[in-house]
């Protein structure tokens, strides 16, 4: 992996989606379904869903569908897209994947 792609894995996150939806999960953080609007109080968009192998690599679990929706997005999917983050540690990756260090505050 190149520097450059490893500066920019906020940046290159941020701007990989186009539109929004509202993901709702279950308790295990299971996908259940993608809405149009908010399901809840409160209820912000998911554009990626970051998941993590407890390693050094995160990728987002949803994809747009090409139709204005989301899906849901495999590992090989995302490593496709071009969608893998691998990181020197596993707390940057944690900070990235799991409490979104990527998104604008």
């Amino acid at each position: 992996m190149n520097k450059k792609r490893i500066l920019g894995k906020k940046k290159h996150a941020r701007n990989s989606r186009s539109t929004q939806t509202y993901l709702s999960t279950d308790n295990q953080g299971n996908i259940i379904s993608f809405n149009k609007k908010p399901q809840h109080k409160n209820h912000k968009p998911s554009t990626h869903y970051m998941v993590d192998d407890n390693k050094k690599t995160a990728w987002p679990s949803i994809t747009e569908d090409g139709k204005g929706g989301y899906k849901e997005q495999s590992y090989s999917e995302a490593l496709k897209a071009g969608e893998v983050y691998k990181f020197f540690s596993n707390k940057k990756m944690k900070q990235f994947a799991r409490e979104g260090s990527w998104k604008n505050k």
